[in-house]
């Protein structure tokens, strides 16, 4: 078998380069997915909790 050709090498390289960073964009943007959806989460939560506290006293105090 023969040596590659430089010109395949570089484009190998240049695949390789393109190859990564398509790579950085997927994790990037799974990261901000990934914050969103834990903020998206953390809002519903609190919003849960903050209707709670708001309905939570009157039902003790119907039920002491």
């Amino acid at each position: 078998m023969t040596e590659k050709p430089m010109a395949s090498r570089q484009s190998l390289t240049d695949w390789k380069d393109e190859m990564r960073e398509e790579l950085d964009r997927a994790l990037a943007r799974e990261e901000r997915l990934r914050a969103a959806w834990r903020e998206e989460r953390r809002r519903k939560l609190a919003n849960r909790n903050e209707q709670s506290t708001i309905v939570d006293p009157a039902r003790r105090k119907g039920n002491a």
